[in-house]
């Protein structure tokens, strides 16, 4: 059997008599490492007599192409550029059987510590894309200086189709226009909802919430996937996983998100606003559940709720404790602005709420 993996990119360019150092470079970390489905730590080792230690891949060989519309193998948005990460570089490209895919390569690692992250991010995903919670994984790798993941290219992202939606509406003729969004809001809330049942099923005690957001929420058609795995994290069985994935995927957007999609999330542009709202003691319960586990969870939902400003993951559960105490979602939504613009100011909100609660009781008692 021929054993390796190739991105076949053209490593040396005829015209310019220039080295195409990117696809060298992925030439050899995906030859040289593999521990997932499709090889092993060992595989730097080709006369180990351990058949452990040999590479065993899905075909004789991965090819792995650069898309034929696209100059360069970088994952690319939208809008024709590369889409950059904090934890490193993306590539995407079509494999010899036709399968798109994206090549996620990590920074390199500088402590033990963050070499294990990766293992681990490495595990949830070839076990959550088995279960269809996120995409297929072909190839991974843990092998120091030789980290990789070759997974499915799955659809989109939620907020790059919702701004398509958007879109589109704008296209329809004014008196189809709310229905078609409402509609659509209604039938992309329902297969969010199904992946967050298959979570809640799965066998699996930690939960990606951290990383349920539109960014990292990916549609294809009537299906969903999720596609980060680094906020994970152990969840007690009193805790209801499936509110708390609604409130992380409803609360964790820019407040101009949220604005922009109350047409077609009505009345206030949050996901599962109207649920969460019809259900809100026992959102509260849930939140109060959630208090118990270390506010730091919650660091990047909260720095997501009231961006640009920062703050702490307790934020994110104190202010959606006064959220669902409001008369209204709408009331429920200038606590949140309010918040954003100083925490302070919500207590001078809150005392000017609670005379207003008293008038209108007073005038109630009068008539």
């Amino acid at each position: 059997m021929k054993l390796g993996i190739l991105f076949e990119e053209k490593l040396h360019n005829c015209a310019t008599g220039e080295r195409n150092v990117v696809g060298r470079r992925l030439y050899n970390r995906l030859l040289q490492g593999g521990n997932g489905p499709g090889g092993s730590l060992r595989v730097h080792l080709p006369n180990s007599k351990n058949p452990d230690d040999v590479l065993q891949i899905l075909t004789d060989v991965m090819t792995i192409t650069r898309l034929s519309n696209q100059s360069t193998m970088k994952l690319v948005g939208s809008d024709g550029q590369p889409v950059t990460s904090g934890f490193g570089t993306l590539y995407e490209g079509i494999t010899g059987d036709g399968h798109h895919v994206v090549v996620k390569i990590p920074k390199n690692f500088s402590t033990p510590q963050a070499l294990k992250k990766w293992a681990t991010e490495v595990d949830l995903a070839q076990k959550f894309g088995a279960a269809n919670i996120g995409p297929r994984v072909f190839l991974a790798s843990t092998q120091t200086k030789r980290e990789f993941l070759v997974m499915e290219k799955f659809g989109t992202d939620l907020l790059e189709h919702l701004i398509d939606v958007l879109e589109q509406g704008d296209e329809k003729p004014e008196n189809e226009r709310a229905g078609f969004l409402k509609d659509e809001g209604a039938r992309l809330r329902g297969i969010i909802d199904t992946l967050i049942g298959t979570i809640v099923d799965f066998d699996h005690p930690t939960t990606c919430f951290g990383d349920f957001r539109f960014e990292n929420i990916v549609v294809d058609g009537n299906n969903a996937r999720q596609i980060d795995f680094d906020f994970c994290y152990d969840v007690d069985e009193n805790v209801d996983v499936r509110v708390l994935l609604q409130l992380a995927a409803s609360f964790s957007q820019y407040i101009q998100n949220t604005n922009a999609m109350a047409s077609v999330f009505p009345p206030v542009g949050r996901l599962f606003g109207t649920e969460l709202w019809d259900k809100r003691k026992h959102v509260l319960n849930t939140l109060a559940h959630l208090k118990t586990m270390p506010a730091a969870r919650f660091d990047i939902l909260a720095n997501k709720l009231f961006a640009p400003n920062w703050a702490p993951g307790g934020d994110f559960l104190n202010a959606l404790q006064m959220y669902y105490r409001q008369r209204s979602q709408e009331k429920g939504e200038s606590i949140l602005g309010s918040w954003r613009s100083s925490p302070a100011s919500v207590t001078e909100l809150l005392l000017v709420d609670a005379r207003d609660d008293v008038r209108d009781q007073q005038q109630s008692t009068i008539q």
